[in-house]
């Protein structure tokens, strides 16, 4: 068997594979007997119909196609396996010459996983930590505004809401409708709104139209609509709105004491729960810090990389990037054909800007592949088995387990483990 390769762009290969005649003809005598066993002759059972007598009810073509695959099939794995390459797709094989005492001569070309040609990422990593070390502490201090803004929302989060029959004030939870005349008519139904008076909900302008008014009462005014409107329809005009007050309640605050602490989270005193709360925002800060980091050091690596990335690694991280965009959009309870309409984009339109990001998300993913390789680092079978069950544990049921793949979620795992290791050495250069 004789076998010659070829790279091709975008980290393709091509392997051109010859099989003597002398080796095809008994591909050719064992397609023969394969195809015998189906055939129907008067006087014979089937699948015991002579050979000689076989080949006058079938076709050469017929032969030669079922030795061809079988001979494909019996030594596709011999030509690959001293190539070295790990396949990223199924092999694309291609009949190149097929005849009669003749050499079989087919191709198979695959993409396979590039060669990743790293620069000095040690070097790299040592100096993007430096800077890190040293805006690490600014970037992660606490304001004490961000305590008692924490605190504040706490406290909204658990305030008692008392309907109240006066006017409108800042700080009130209303709800009412709004209607939007223009020349005269009605623009679509009355629409509810619900939100807090000074919470950011309204307009500021719209919204001074809305003090004062008590439950029941309506009112009619007239608003401009900014040209920055997302709404087009509306913006840079002069709109006439109905606005009817249905309801008003005054929104009571309960106080930040020891006696609020125990009932959020059985904390000891008012102290204890205000240091929780400071632990979290540390925490929280120092772990985007920490991403940022991150990123960082794969950015400044990646910069200086050299590689071919297969096209259909782009093309699989697309479609799983816009998996991912439909799920949020029909988890918020919007049709993503609706959404893009609203866009005024089309499907392919969102896969085309997304092949940017997904591109440079591949290539990370195989710089971090090469870091992990020269520096052996592997995920024990252990942890993997561990962080799969974990996380089928959480799936809320049998029918929703009984779709995930074991082993596919096994392989996930491993590249995270090996990822958060790969991480973690560079972070310590």
């Amino acid at each position: 068997m004789n076998i010659s390769t070829q790279k091709l762009p975008k980290s393709r290969i091509e392997i051109t594979v010859e099989l003597p005649s002398a080796d095809f003809e008994a591909y050719m005598e064992k397609a023969l007997s394969n195809l015998a066993k189906n055939i129907e002759v008067r006087g014979f059972r089937k699948g015991f119909v002579p050979k000689e007598m076989a080949k006058d009810h079938l076709s050469e073509q017929n032969v030669l196609e079922e030795a061809a695959n079988l001979a494909v099939n019996d030594t596709y794995p011999k030509a690959v396996e001293d190539q070295k390459f790990e396949a990223v797709e199924s092999p694309k094989i291609e009949l190149i010459k097929i005849a009669p005492k003749n050499p079989l001569i087919y191709k198979i070309t695959v993409s396979i996983v590039p060669e990743v040609k790293l620069p000095d990422y040690k070097k790299i990593s040592k100096n993007v930590n430096s800077e890190f070390k040293k805006s690490f502490l600014k970037n992660t201090k606490i304001e004490e505004k961000e305590i008692k803004d924490a605190i504040n929302w706490l406290l909204k989060s658990r305030a008692k809401y008392v309907t109240v029959d006066r006017g409108t004030r800042i700080g009130d939870y209303i709800k009412m409708t709004s209607k939007i005349k223009s020349l005269g008519s009605s623009v679509g139904n009355a629409e509810e709104h619900e939100a807090v008076i000074g919470g950011g909900y309204f307009l500021p302008d719209f919204e001074k139209n809305l003090i004062g008014m008590k439950a029941g009462e309506q009112k009619s005014f007239s608003q401009e609509i900014s040209q920055n409107h997302n709404n087009k329809e509306f913006a840079g005009k002069n709109l006439d709105f109905e606005v009817e007050m249905k309801l008003v309640q005054e929104v009571e605050l309960p106080e930040a004491n020891d006696e609020f602490a125990k009932a959020v989270g059985n904390f000891e005193n008012a102290d204890a729960l205000k240091k929780n709360i400071e632990e979290g925002i540390k925490k929280e800060k120092e772990e985007k810090e920490k991403q940022k980091n991150r990123q960082k050091l794969l950015d400044e690596i990646a910069r200086e990389v050299e590689t071919e990335i297969p096209d259909i690694l782009v093309e699989r991280k697309t479609e799983e990037e816009l998996l991912k965009l439909k799920d949020a959009v029909e988890s918020s309870g919007l049709k993503f054909d609706d959404y893009l309409s609203n866009l005024k984009k089309t499907e392919e339109d969102i896969k085309r800007e997304a092949r940017g990001h997904a591109e440079k998300q591949v290539k990370i993913a195989l710089i971090l592949r090469q870091i992990a390789k020269i520096e052996e680092i592997s995920a024990p079978q252990q942890e993997i088995e561990e962080r799969a069950n974990e996380y089928l544990k959480k799936v809320s049921s049998v029918e929703g387990a009984g779709k995930i793949d074991p082993e596919h979620l096994k392989l996930y795992y491993e590249d995270v483990i090996k990822n958060e290791k790969t991480f973690q050495l560079l972070e310590q250069l």
